[in-house]
């Protein structure tokens, strides 16, 4: 199928890891893909014929103007797919070497960033029959796993896990809003072997692309709004 019959797809954090992955394997799909990064990068994976990238940051007012204008750039009207994959790695995993503003920091990245774009691509998305928007989170964003003492043998920072706690929120607020028209989802990719990968990652950004898009393709509408990870394992909030 030809870049001009489907719905465009639009990623964050497509510098590298997951991002990158998304927008390379929804190019071979046959999506346009626009493809916004925190600055200029030669990442060979978007070197490629229907991805456009753009510079943006997403924790910016003027992410919303980049968002418009790159959807111009890529000739994507209709987004059908928006994965937010934007992400930052604070340190303080006591209370002690934990300061405001890495949390402040990660949370105009995890949750405020995605509110941003989302908001900017919301008009496209309405253009799109069956739009989905995909919040990439992390099991550790989980209040149950947290007070159950979390994943042993697996620190993780202050600043992310309330980030991504924050983004959960996000997301079931905008399920409240907009589904079923857009569906929701809140999905803990797995543990991929990324550059920030945790100590336990066992899978390829190339694997979790492939997965991320099937489940983009496929989620049915009662899936909105809930939290899980790929192909169809639900976590507890």
């Amino acid at each position: 199928m030809s870049h001009s019959d489907l719905p465009g797809v639009v990623v964050t954090g497509a510098a590298g890891g997951i991002g990158a992955a998304v927008a390379r394997e929804a190019c071979a799909r046959g999506h346009r893909v626009l493809a916004l990064v925190h600055r200029s990068t030669s990442e060979p994976a978007l070197n490629v014929p229907g991805i456009h990238v753009e510079v943006a940051d997403v924790t910016r007012e003027s992410v919303s103007e980049a968002v418009v204008r790159g959807l111009a750039a890529a000739g994507i009207s209709r987004v059908g797919i928006l994965v937010n994959a934007a992400g930052a790695v604070r340190h303080g995993t006591t209370l002690a070497s934990t300061s405001a503003e890495s949390i402040m920091e990660s949370l105009d990245v995890h949750c405020t960033g995605v509110m941003r774009v989302t908001r900017a691509c919301l008009p496209a998305l309405l253009q799109a029959p069956r739009p989905v928007v995909l919040n990439l989170t992390s099991r550790h964003g989980s209040l149950s796993l947290a007070a159950s003492g979390g994943v042993p043998g697996v620190p993780v920072s202050y600043s992310y896990r309330i980030a991504k706690a924050a983004q959960n929120m996000l997301t079931a607020c905008l399920h409240q809003e907009l589904a079923p028209r857009v569906r929701f989802l809140a999905v803990h990719p797995g543990r991929v072997a990324t550059a920030i990968a945790p100590a336990d990652a066992d899978r390829s950004p190339a694997v979790t692309a492939d997965q991320l898009l099937d489940l983009a393709e496929n989620a049915p509408p009662e899936w909105s709004g809930r939290f899980l990870e790929p192909p169809a394992t639900f976590l507890d909030w």
